[in-house]
């Protein structure tokens, strides 16, 4: 009986040993863009192989651009009082070369539809400057705010009518993750990422909590949209963290990755945050990676939406 569970134990071991080496290797193995980050702190999603990242803007409305050349910056128009800056600023930034994309945060900043007229000035300058437009949707994070404003249907009229824009529909509109995913489906200038479905308590949670919440959220909308080309990863590191490391990002990375199939996993976690959002062919060459012909891409995104 003792040799009976010895045995069982050594088993035990075996495959907890040979789960790390697969989950690591894994992680070594895939290139990695994190499409949504707030934080210069590079060294936090560097140790888990990602190589580059998308830096938002603060959630007080300030703009704190990284120099980093591995990382894309978005502006905020709007600044912390839901005032959207006045044009001249935002060109005189914009010209400064220091942005691909730019942020709306709809219900804390922004107190309205995305299709407001008073937007239209910002979606005319991406349009012109080919810039990409972020979105945050979903959970306001506030008791004020109105979650109507927030909720991902209410961006359609505004894709639509810029057809030539890609949007990016931030935190995959927790929890309107199917309204999300069919304005996905529905729109090819709208893609995804699913950040921040569960924050700060990512290394308590039960696994069970964790499928729940987000690997069975992200792998629906992953087969509802039917393109593996719509969908990215993004973390919205520093709020998703482990609370026992708060550097540790591999809970998330991880179960994200569990809920993409792997044969896509590099156009989920790579290939699709470099056209969306512009990494240079000089970004690609510095990470011995193949500089993605983006046009290419695109035609192959036509083709399956």
């Amino acid at each position: 009986m003792k040799n009976s569970t010895k045995s069982i134990l050594r088993c035990l071991t075996l495959m907890f040993v040979v789960l790390c080496f697969l989950t690591n290797n894994a992680f070594s193995q895939l290139k990695i863009i994190d499409a949504h980050t707030h934080s210069k702190d590079s060294a936090a999603w560097r140790s888990l192989g990602v190589i580059g990242g998308v830096n938002m803007p603060g959630s007080g409305g300030g703009n704190y651009p990284d120099s980093d050349p591995d990382v894309i910056n978005c502006y905020g128009a709007i600044d912390g009082k839901g005032r959207i800056r006045k044009e001249s600023e935002i060109v005189k930034d914009l010209n400064s070369n220091q942005y691909k994309c730019i942020k709306i945060f709809l219900v804390y900043h922004f107190i309205g539809y995305a299709s407001d007229p008073q937007l239209k000035r910002i979606y005319d300058l991406a349009k012109a400057r080919n810039l990409t437009v972020v979105f945050h949707t979903g959970d306001p994070y506030s008791p004020d705010g109105l979650v109507k404003f927030a909720h991902p249907r209410y961006i359609e009229e505004v894709v639509v009518r810029y057809e030539k824009v890609d949007f990016v529909i931030a935190h995959c509109g927790n929890p309107w993750t199917k309204d999300a995913a069919e304005l996905a489906y529905k729109n090819k200038n709208v893609f995804l990422e699913c950040s921040a479905l569960v924050i700060d308590e990512v290394g308590k949670m039960s696994q069970e909590e964790l499928n729940t919440l987000m690997v069975e959220p992200i792998r629906w909308v992953f087969n509802y949209v039917k393109n593996p080309r719509k969908m990215m990863y993004g973390s919205d590191y520093p709020l998703v963290k482990d609370v026992e490391d708060k550097k540790n990002l591999k809970p998330y990375l991880k179960n994200y990755m569990d809920a993409i199939p792997e044969p896509d996993r590099k156009k989920v976690f790579y290939e699709n945050a470099v056209c969306v959002y512009k990494f240079s062919a000089d970004f690609q060459t510095r990470h011995n990676m193949p500089v993605i012909d983006c046009d290419k891409w695109r035609a192959e995104l036509d083709q399956k939406n």
